[in-house]
């Protein structure tokens, strides 16, 4: 079927600007925004960092992401578990606080175990996996059926932008030093990382307190 220009015209935006008005849409899409760019900034130099400055194997190097993945997929099952028990703000305030002590421990030097890595990469997984549940399912919620459609493409965008906003700001610390000292670098990554989590943590502050409810399809 042929749609004419007034009927797209009827369609209306993509995305549906009336949906920051809500409260918790739009602290919800500040805490994914500024986690997104925390963890998906820092995370992938990691395996630079042990690469290039402790002289592990490319393979060995990369191998150290697969702690954090296995355990995001561990911090989704657990986060849905949790989900009836406990307000949004409990749920995201814990994850971001995990998430900050992940962040802590990834300040790396060269004296780090490739086993003391894969510990912190696991607390960091696990905060983020039992986050980003919690934020989807809270935007969920807080949408109407009309708008059902339109949240999933807005937390999609919302980490996008915060991942590659992340990932340059990172990248510019890591090159900006002329003698590249990425043993100090990879400090002041985590530390921008560390100033993301707090922003995220008063953005949770404006979530609301109501248990979160999965909607029923």
């Amino acid at each position: 079927m042929r749609i004419g220009h007034r009927n797209l015209a009827s369609l209306g935006p993509i995305l549906p600007l009336a949906l920051f008005r809500h409260r918790l849409v739009s602290s919800a899409s500040v805490v994914s925004f500024f986690v997104s760019a925390g963890m998906f900034g820092a995370i992938p130099f990691v395996p630079f960092f042990l690469h290039e400055v402790q002289g592990v194997s490319s393979a060995l190097a990369g191998a150290m992401v697969i702690p954090y993945m296995l355990f995001y997929f561990v911090g989704n099952v657990v986060s849905r578990r949790l989900m009836s028990c406990f307000t949004y703000r409990q749920m995201v305030l814990t994850s971001l606080l995990i998430i900050g002590v992940g962040f802590g421990l990834l300040m790396i030097d060269t004296q780090t175990t490739l086993l003391s890595v894969a510990t912190y990469m696991i607390v960091s997984g696990l905060g983020t996996g039992q986050l980003m549940p919690v934020l989807k399912t809270a935007m969920q919620s807080a949408v109407s059926e009309q708008h059902s459609g339109s949240f999933p493409s807005l937390f999609g965008f919302v980490r996008s932008m915060g991942s590659t906003i992340g990932v340059s700001l990172m990248g510019l610390l890591m090159y900006v030093q002329p003698d590249h000292s990425l043993g100090i670098e990879i400090e002041e990554v985590f530390t921008l990382g560390l100033f993301f989590v707090i922003m995220a943590l008063l953005a949770a502050l404006f979530l609301g307190k109501a248990q979160l409810l999965i909607r029923q399809n």
